[in-house]
């Protein structure tokens, strides 16, 4: 068993598990309904699964080694950039400009989109040895890419997201048992 792979699939786990306590607290800061506690959870949390996030990435970096398929690679590396740029855009916003988010601009969307865009073909790549695992990403991560670039959708991303990210781990379990 690859460890680094499985250790991507747990990481993909935590990810998952975190992802609703953030949303849940990134709504709250949106109304404006977190004191100054609550912004520090809400914080350091982010910066938590920034860690995490970029670690799963990682992974999947690897597994693209391990795969051969260059494209997964650089969607992988566009995702550690894209985490650490997102969780920086946070850090202004949380700083210098309370309450006005700069994440809801169409640049950031248009951004995003870019980012899962070679993630999703490097998924679809490795549909000879995942089979329809690997394409429901890669379809996914299509549809993900052209409702956020709709903008007025983009919110709807997040559940495609969370469906990728479910089966991506289920790839990564199934590619440590493969990659000794």
């Amino acid at each position: 068993m690859n460890a680094i792979l499985r250790w991507g699939g747990i990481a993909g786990i935590v990810y998952l598990t975190t992802l609703l306590p953030t949303i849940i607290l990134s709504a709250l800061y949106l109304i404006g309904s977190l004191d100054t506690t609550g912004i520090a959870i809400y914080l350091v949390l982010n910066v938590f699964i920034t860690i995490v996030a970029c670690f799963y990435a990682y992974t999947v970096f690897v597994l693209g080694k391990k795969t051969k398929v260059k494209i997964l690679k650089i969607g992988a590396i566009l995702s550690i950039f894209w985490f650490i740029t997102s969780l920086g855009i946070l850090l202004v916003d949380l700083l210098l400009y309370p309450r006005i988010i700069l994440k809801g601009n169409i640049v950031f969307n248009i951004f995003s989109g870019m980012v899962i865009l070679p993630w999703a073909i490097g998924f679809l790549k490795l549909k000879p040895m995942f089979g329809g695992l690997a394409k429901a990403v890669g379809v996914l991560g299509i549809i993900g890419t052209i409702v956020n670039l709709s903008v007025i959708f983009s919110s709807l991303s997040i559940l495609l997201s969370i469906a990728s990210t479910i089966v991506e781990v289920l790839i990564l379990f199934r590619a440590s048992k493969m990659y000794q």
